[in-house]
Formats: structure tokens, C-alpha cells, sequence
């Protein structure tokens, strides 16, 4: 049916539970049918509100029936991330960048308080944090969220 859209998902039966992952990867695949203009943007506000209250695998199932399987992104192509796990892993470097600039300034305030050599690490690693959230807040496929 449906969701051999996604092969993580094949194999699952209709009444097992989906989580917040495989309702992201449905949003994700509904955004590329979209995009391909098999659903309109109405019918892309429907079914995305349907994903969200969709609880088990055969809700999904019904929410894809209609629309063919999509063929598999090409060799070397850049592969689309589940928006939520993108998110994920933004605020893990988040995180880190915070936690290790912390360490820095700690260590220069017990080691003397000479120049502030950490802003060269807070403004370096910093610019990155910024193009990072760039990609992964920012515009997606030329339309903006």
C-alpha cells in the first residue's frame, strides 16, 4: 500500500503504534509528493494534519494510499532529513558548543585573566552554529517553512 514509501517502515503491522519518527518521515514524503505537484497545497494541509493525529502504522498506511512510491533520491544526491532529527542534532551541537566555551572561558578565568583568547573559539565555531541553523531552520527547496 502506501507506505512502501519508506522502507523503515515496511513490514509493520496496521495496529502497531507509529512514533514521532515515522510520522515525520510520512510529512516528509506527503512534502516531496507535493513538491512533484501530485497534492495540492490544500490537500498537503489535510493529510499533514491527519498525520498528526495518527497513532498506529495502518492510519499512515491510509493517509499514502493514493500516491505512487517515490523512486529513491540519485547517487551522490543529498538525502532529505526527517525536519525532527535534523532539530535533533542541531541542538546536540548546540550543546556541545555551549559546554565547551563554558570550559574555555573557565579555564582563562582560573589561569591568570590575560587577553580573552576563547572569543577566537566562540567567534569560529560560532559562525558555523550560525550557518548550521541556517540550513537546518532556514528556507527549504527555495519556499520558506
Amino acid at each position: 500500500m502506501g507506505m512502501e514509501n519508506d522502507p523503515d517502515i515496511l513490514g509493520r503491522a496496521p495496529n502497531v503504534r507509529a512514533s514521532d519518527a515515522d510520522r515525520d518521515r510520512v510529512r516528509l514524503l506527503l512534502r516531496r509528493h507535493h513538491r512533484d505537484g501530485r497534492l495540492t497545497a490544500e490537500e498537503l494541509a489535510q493529510r499533514t494534519d491527519r498525520v498528526n493525529a495518527a497513532t498506529t502504522f495502518g492510519e499512515l498506511d491510509a493517509i499514502m494510499a493514493n500516491l505512487p512510491r517515490l523512486p529513491p533520491p540519485p547517487v551522490g544526491a543529498p538525502t532529505a532529513t526527517v525536519p525532527g532529527a535534523a532539530r535533533q542534532a542541531f541542538y546536540r551541537a548546540l550543546f556541545a558548543y555551549v559546554v565547551t566555551n563554558l570550559v574555555l572561558i573557565g579555564i582563562w578565568a582560573f589561569s591568570g585573566r590575560g587577553a580573552f583568547w576563547p572569543i577566537w573559539v566562540i567567534l569560529a565555531w560560532g559562525l558555523g552554529m550560525a550557518f548550521y541553523a541556517f540550513r537546518v531552520f532556514g528556507p527549504q527547496d527555495g519556499r520558506s517553512r
